[in-house]
């Protein structure tokens, strides 16, 4: 028996004490409260808890999320997304794209379990 690989994506924020099924996935800008049990996959910007971890709520309004998603912020470097509050979502998300068409990508390595081994 071989786990299935669990995959997280860009700006997750998982609480303590989660437990993680094989296989599963989680969505970009996705909250996993503390002591949830995630047995499916989670969508993008979505708040989830609970044993299992059902969906709580979206983060944010869809045109929002939908914003976020396709500017792919993360892929930048810190001092072109510091060029906008980040403290207000909804403009954030509505100004990111203007600052972004002419900002260069920054393509860091993406982590591997291996890289975590190095520390134990």
């Amino acid at each position: 028996y071989t786990p299935g690989k669990i995959t997280i994506g860009n700006d997750v924020w998982i609480g303590e004490n989660v437990t993680l099924g094989h296989g599963i996935s989680i969505g970009d800008g996705a909250v996993v409260a503390s002591n949830a049990v995630v047995t499916k996959n989670v969508e993008p910007y979505t708040v989830v808890g609970g044993v299992p971890a059902k969906k709580i709520k979206y983060r944010f309004p869809i045109d929002v999320i939908t914003d976020l998603r396709r500017s792919r912020w993360w892929e930048y470097a810190p001092e072109t997304i510091s060029k906008i509050d980040m403290t207000d979502p909804i403009v954030f998300s509505q100004r990111i794209g203007e600052v972004l068409a002419s900002a260069e990508k920054l393509m860091p390595k993406v982590l591997t379990i291996d890289d975590f081994r190095k520390f134990q």
